[in-house]
């Protein structure tokens, strides 16, 4: 496992329930996103190897095939979109995975994509919700809808179409658990969600303007960044969708 010292990486907890639960050590959970340029191979690795130094439970979550819905919606075949997202979320699994095999059993059982986390019951009971909440909250569909565009703007260069919104809100409903209720999806007392930056669909959640949406009382986020470069020297990736840069990621 690379040795990774703990100053390499920043941590910025949300709020101070965020800080206390990063204050226990007990969980932390990285959203990955295989198209966003932050996350390299050797990144992945990097971050993932300094949180099992400092937490007793880490796990890596990415989107499976709800990765290929932006794809599509940016006018990629469905088959192509396919083929290209099943080879960057493999990728990045498999650097997760590295890091991960030296610091606990089980590496697999922690590397997870959102397809996998339906086989978790707590994670079907949030994907449920949301989609109630979804159904019935015009406040939910707008910001949904709003995440969607967001991202389709930033890879499409213009406005995207309804239509195009419409295909990817898969990908939106598909992550909204996460920034709900990780320890009940981990099964641990507290968790920690990690990722590059926050967004606005989850700082909404947090604001409270979904009620039937509200993140659980356990539930942390904080933001990382790399205070020094990567200890291995990165691999090549897949390309992002045409014009798609490190802002091109969703969420």
């Amino acid at each position: 496992m690379i040795a990774v010292p703990a100053e390499a990486v920043t941590v910025h907890p949300l709020n101070e329930q965020s800080r206390e639960i990063l204050d226990t050590g007990e969980a932390a959970v990285f959203g990955l996103s295989p198209f966003n340029g932050f996350y390299r191979p050797a990144t992945v690795e990097t971050l993932l190897a300094w949180a099992a130094g400092r937490f007793r439970h880490v796990e890596a979550v990415l989107p499976g095939y709800e990765t290929a819905f932006g794809l599509i919606a940016c006018g990629r075949a469905p088959r192509e979109a396919a083929q290209s997202a099943t080879r960057a979320v493999r990728r990045m699994r498999a650097a997760a995975r590295r890091a991960l095999h030296a610091s606990g059993p089980n590496p697999h059982d922690r590397v997870n994509s959102w397809t996998r986390l339906i086989n978790r019951k707590r994670y079907r009971e949030l994907r449920a919700q949301v989609e109630d909440a979804f159904r019935s909250d015009g406040r939910l569909r707008e910001l949904c809808r709003e995440a969607s565009r967001g991202y389709l703007m930033t890879v499409l260069g213009g406005e995207p179409t309804p239509a195009q919104i419409e295909l990817n809100l898969g990908y939106v409903l598909a992550e909204l658990p996460l920034v709900l209720d990780l320890p009940g999806i981990t099964g641990t007392r507290t968790a920690l969600l990690l990722y590059n930056r926050p967004w606005p669909l989850q700082l909404a959640l947090w604001n409270g303007e979904v009620p039937a949406l509200a993140p659980a009382p356990g539930h942390g986020f904080a933001t990382i960044a790399l205070a020094v470069e990567p200890a291995v020297a990165p691999a090549v990736e897949q390309a992002a969708p045409p014009n798609a840069g490190t802002r091109g990621a969703q969420s």
